[in-house]
């Protein structure tokens, strides 16, 4: 008996989902941290522009974020919110990715 899978069920297509379910999120946590000030406008604009950032990457390249932000919040869980400092190979990638793109978003809303 064979097991067929939806076209839409493939493992790039789920772990797309998966990034830019993710990504999103910790983005929104590091901005509080690192941007206090920002005001919930300003941190949700941040979050959009990750959000449109990561669903606009090549299937490949969402792997690839989907298996870090896994990486990420597996160390997270285990190391606690400090995580974000420690140097990780595949997790201080995430993080920089993530606050990377958010701090952008965060940017270019100021100055348009």
């Amino acid at each position: 008996m064979s097991v067929r899978r939806s076209s839409s069920l493939s493992l790039p297509a789920l772990l797309g989902r998966v990034a830019a379910s993710l990504a999103p999120k910790v983005t929104e946590a590091l901005l509080r941290v690192e941007l206090p000030a920002a005001s919930a406008a300003q941190r949700a604009a941040a979050v959009a522009h990750v959000r449109g950032a990561v669903l606009g990457m090549p299937d490949l390249l969402r792997c690839g974020v989907a298996v870090a932000a896994v990486g990420y919040l597996v160390a997270r869980r285990v190391l606690g919110p400090g995580v974000a400092r420690v140097n990780l190979p595949v997790v201080a990638e995430f993080v920089r990715l993530t606050r990377g793109l958010g701090l952008a978003g965060a940017f270019e809303r100021e100055h348009r």
